[in-house]
C-alpha cells in the first residue's frame, strides 16, 4: 500500500462519517416530533488487502478494510410511545407497526367527496394522528386535516392501489358535528381510515419530511398495501382516540452514537494530519 492510499481511504471515511452525523442530527431532531420514524444506518468496508508470501504461503498478510463506507440507511418503522392528549381531533394507532393512516394531498376537499376516482398518488401514509378540523369549505362542511393541510381519508370507502385510480371519501363534519367527540369514532365516514402496509421498506419520503410516506406507483403493489377496502380502527381496536403516537428515535441512545461518530471523525481527521506533514517532508527532500 502507498502513502497515497492512505490519505484517499482517510477521505473517503471522512466522508462516511460526515454522512452517518447527518443521520443521527436527523433522529434527534425528530425526537420530539408526533410519528417521526428513525433511520438506521448501515456501513461497508472498503479496499481488503491479501498478501501472499511465496516462500511460505501459510505466512501471508490479511488485513482488513482500512475505508469505512455506507450500504444503505433504512427506516425504523418500529412503533413509538403512544401518549395522551387532550384534543378530540388527535389519534393514534397502537398494538400493530404496519398500519397507517392516510392523507389527500387534493387542493380542496369537495373536489371529489362524492366519489370522483382519485389517483393513489395523491395520497400519503403517516403515523403523525395530530389532526384539526380545517375551515369551512364551499360545500358547507369542515374536512379533517393534518399539520400540512392535507385531508384525512376515512375509512368508508375502498382504496385500489395497484391500478391507480381510487374513489376515496374524507372526514368531514358540520359545526355542530366538530366539537361531539363521538362524532369522529360513531360511522365509518366519520373515523379516519387505516391502511395496512405489509412491506413499508419500500415507501419513500415525502415533501412533507420523515413522517409522510409515497407510496411507490408500482403496479404489483410492493408495499402490499390494502388494495380493497381500508382498516376499520375502532372495530380492530388500533385506532385510539385523545392520543399521538411519539417519535421511536431515542436521545439516550442517540447521544452516545454522536460522541462515538465525532471521536472517529476526530481519530480519521489525525490521520490525514499526518499524512499531509508526510507529503509535505516528502516535497521538502523533492526540492
Amino acid at each position: 500500500m502507498g502513502i497515497g492510499d492512505i490519505g484517499f481511504s482517510a477521505v473517503k471515511s471522512l466522508i462516511t462519517i460526515d454522512t452517518w452525523i447527518s443521520n443521527i442530527n436527523a433522529n434527534m431532531g425528530g425526537a420530539g416530533r408526533v410519528g417521526f420514524k428513525q433511520s438506521k444506518t448501515k456501513f461497508e468496508g472498503i479496499g481488503v488487502v491479501e498478501n501472499a508470501n511465496t516462500a511460505s504461503p501459510m505466512m501471508g498478510t490479511s488485513i482488513g478494510e482500512q475505508t469505512l463506507g455506507i450500504v444503505q440507511t433504512s427506516i425504523d418503522f418500529s412503533a413509538g410511545t403512544v401518549v395522551a392528549s387532550n384534543e378530540i381531533t388527535h389519534f393514534a394507532v397502537e398494538k400493530v407497526r404496519d398500519n397507517f393512516f392516510l392523507v389527500d394531498r387534493r387542493v380542496s376537499g369537495a373536489l371529489n367527496v362524492l366519489g370522483t376516482a382519485q389517483n393513489f398518488s395523491t395520497l400519503l401514509a403517516t403515523r403523525d394522528g395530530e389532526f384539526h378540523w380545517g375551515p369551512l369549505e364551499a360545500d358547507g362542511f369542515h374536512y379533517l386535516r393534518d399539520s400540512y393541510g392535507n385531508y384525512v381519508v376515512n375509512c368508508a370507502t375502498g382504496f385500489n392501489f395497484k391500478n391507480g385510480p381510487a374513489d376515496v371519501e374524507l372526514v368531514r363534519a358540520t359545526p355542530t358535528q366538530m366539537t361531539d367527540p363521538t362524532f369522529l369514532l360513531s360511522t365509518a365516514a366519520a373515523t379516519p381510515g387505516l391502511v395496512q402496509i405489509t412491506t413499508p421498506q419500500f415507501m419513500e419520503f415525502s415533501e412533507f419530511g420523515a413522517t409522510h410516506f409515497r407510496l411507490p406507483s408500482d403496479p404489483n403493489n410492493v408495499v402490499g398495501a390494502t388494495a380493497t377496502t381500508p382498516i376499520d380502527g375502532r372495530a380492530s381496536g388500533a385506532l385510539k382516540q385523545f392520543a399521538l403516537e411519539g417519535s421511536n428515535a431515542s436521545l439516550t441512545l442517540a447521544v452516545p452514537e454522536l460522541s462515538l461518530a465525532q471521536k472517529l471523525y476526530s481519530a480519521i481527521g489525525k490521520v490525514m494530519s499526518v499524512f499531509n506533514s508526510t507529503v509535505d517532508d516528502t516535497l521538502q527532500l523533492i526540492r
